[in-house]
């Protein structure tokens, strides 16, 4: 026991052997230097589509053709059913006669308004008949823009009989076959297009933990977000980026919902 305490002191005793260096003690050192250590918070979330459309008609009409596959990618802009218009398209052969109509009246009225300002002058003809000259053009040029009108809404109806599609995305099942009727703004949409890259992910987080985070990152540009996934999905690779923190707390749960946005190229994260 004696020589162990001496060992461990270090130090030299009158039981030193004679001729033997005293022992030097070991010393480790730490350099300590700031550094910034990442705050984890690991929170439940549920994925929700970017944006998500559903296509419904804006006129009446009879379905004549389904110009996509169910479960394909569609860009904006792309034609995706094609209504019956051949009562539009009558209607704007009509709407385009009463315009040509409407411009040959305003034509009668304006030349017989000219010969009218000559007669005025040598007083072949009465103030009235001047005046009443006047306002036949002022009436033919008002026809004429409504004419104008109604060919642009025969024109605008002709086009909707072409249901195109508002988003780029990933499209549903078709909920109409051939054949059926559909009628403007119906409460069923023809399908659903759901954008999903990139794709939200919605976060609960209790108020008072969400206090303390938005504490803590107010200076902070930027909040990275990852996600964990179960073994049977595999691990995803992306980072995301908070977006926003709801500013209203639910009653029933106290918790706030957060937002992040997470890049989605391949596909492999679902809404929902």
């Amino acid at each position: 026991a004696a020589l162990a305490a001496w060992n461990f002191s270090g130090s030299s005793g009158p039981s030193m052997a004679a001729g033997q260096a005293p022992r030097t003690p070991e010393v480790t050192t730490l350099v300590v230097a700031a550094a910034t250590v990442p705050l984890i918070e690991e929170l439940p979330g549920r994925t929700a589509a970017y944006r998500s459309a559903q296509v419904r008609p804006q006129v009446s009409g009879i379905v004549i053709k389904r110009l996509f596959t169910e479960g394909s990618d569609v860009t904006e802009g792309q034609h995706l059913y094609q209504l019956d218009d051949a009562q539009y398209a009558v209607a704007m052969q009509s709407a385009g006669a009463s315009r040509e109509q409407a411009l040959a009246t305003e034509h009668a009225a304006r030349r017989k308004l000219e010969r009218y300002r000559e007669l005025i002058g040598t007083r072949s003809i009465s103030q009235q008949d001047f005046d009443d000259a006047e306002i036949a053009l002022e009436q033919a040029t008002a026809a004429v823009a409504v004419a104008e009108a109604a060919v642009a809404t025969a024109r605008l109806n002709l086009n909707r009989a072409k249901v195109y599609a508002p988003i780029a995305g990933r499209i549903g099942q078709s909920l109409v076959t051939e054949g059926a009727l559909v009628t403007a703004n119906q409460t069923q949409p023809l399908t659903v297009i759901t954008q999903l890259d990139p794709i939200y992910v919605d976060i609960q987080q209790s108020s008072t933990d969400n206090q303390r985070l938005r504490e803590r990152v107010r200076q902070q540009a930027r909040v990275s977000v990852s996600i964990q996934t179960s073994a049977a999905i595999g691990a995803y690779d992306g980072t995301g980026e908070l977006q926003f923190s709801n500013m209203t707390v639910d009653e029933s749960t106290g918790a706030v919902q957060l937002r992040a946005l997470f890049p989605n190229a391949d596909h492999r994260l679902l809404p929902g």
